[in-house]
């Protein structure tokens, strides 16, 4: 088959091998400390056709970008998580970033690349369909890069983590959460089929003619078996429309490396200040009130969207108020007397852990 042919001789070029020292891979992020460990061991589901996801069906065609396809699938699918739609992302944005001058990437370099420069829409499919050539030529644009940032809620930042390939249970667990494992698969073409199986003959062969990246997006049992679905990059006309249920002995056997995007809600920072004078009521452009201010904000005691002006007026004072009761800093009558006008020395006392 002529595009079969075309798949075998380019997906030699689909992984990049990862050349750093074992010391610096050491300090990647390993699953068992993202998750920690599984109370409860994993129970499967029963494998269910209907419950299977669908995507976008993508094709890098003769291109080594599996990776970056697999991570803008992930990433997609990140977008839903967060409460958000799926979205198709430009995968040529992804793969001119890697440092290497030869077709393919590493996944160290995807996911770092994914969480630091994320990827831009691709409402047209823009980026499916192009040689390795017009994919390391495809035209990146400044307002890309602007565009790719503000795809993830500015509240949440993208990590990864590095998971064990043979650990089938723990794998399935991260899609049933919500995230999508990325496999480094190497194999034979023949055992690359829509139920891709370990056939032993090719067992310590030593070079495989598949070397592939693969996004895992469904998990379940299937007549005793462990089943994994794959949201392949080599178009519809492959697979089953697409997709590809992995066999447990093909997971166990041929996939040599795995890991995940995840989001992480960033951590509020807290800012100093020194608060040591009363604050009243009708104060104004006052340095000590916007410090005020800000703490409030911090608390969820005043709407963000104000700015901080050094004015003690009404919208102080209702957070002034607010704070007062959220941290029971006096009685409730107290409190409601004063109607947060001001800020005296109980209250001081408590602003005292910014300082």
């Amino acid at each position: 088959m002529k595009i079969l042919k075309q798949h075998n001789e380019q997906l030699f070029t689909g992984v990049s091998e990862d050349l750093r020292t074992s010391e610096e891979k050491n300090k990647d992020y390993q699953h068992e400390e993202v998750y920690g460990m599984a109370g409860t061991p994993y129970i499967w589901k029963e494998f269910d056709e209907t419950k299977i996801p669908q995507y976008t069906k993508r094709n890098q065609n003769g291109s080594g970008m599996c990776g970056a396809f697999s991570g803008v699938k992930a990433l997609g699918i990140v977008m839903k998580k967060l409460g958000g739609e799926y979205k198709d992302l430009l995968p040529p944005f992804i793969y001119q970033l890697r440092t290497n001058n030869s077709a393919g990437m590493n996944m160290n370099e995807l996911f770092q690349i994914l969480c630091k420069k994320r990827a831009p829409l691709d409402i047209n499919l823009i980026g499916d369909n192009l040689t390795e050539t017009q994919a390391n030529n495809f035209p990146i644009t400044n307002k890309m890069y602007k565009e790719a940032l503000a795809i993830i809620d500015e509240n949440y930042e993208l990590k990864y983590a590095f998971i064990n390939p043979k650990d089938l249970d723990e794998i399935a667990r991260v899609i049933d959460d919500g995230w999508t494992p990325i496999i480094l698969l190497r194999s034979d073409i023949s055992e690359w089929t829509s139920e891709p199986y370990q056939n032993p003959k090719f067992d310590n062969i030593g070079t495989y003619n598949i070397n592939h990246y693969n996004p895992l997006i469904y998990a379940g049992k299937k007549d005793y078996r462990r089943k994994f679905v794959s949201d392949d990059s080599w178009g519809s006309s492959y697979g089953k429309n697409g997709q590809r249920v992995i066999d447990e002995s093909f997971m166990l056997n041929r996939v040599e490396l795995g890991g995940y995007i995840y989001t992480k809600k960033k951590e509020k920072t807290k800012q100093k200040y020194n608060f040591n004078k009363a604050l009243t009521y009708g104060m104004r452009e006052n340095s000590d009130v916007k410090a005020l201010q800000d703490v409030l904000k911090y608390e969820n005691c005043m709407d963000k969207s104000i700015p901080s002006t050094g004015n003690y007026l009404n919208q102080t004072a209702q957070g002034v108020m607010k704070m007062q009761i959220k941290n029971k800093i006096a009685g409730i009558a107290e409190i409601e007397s004063l109607q947060g006008k001001r800020v005296g020395s109980k209250t001081l006392a408590y602003l005292a852990k910014y300082s």
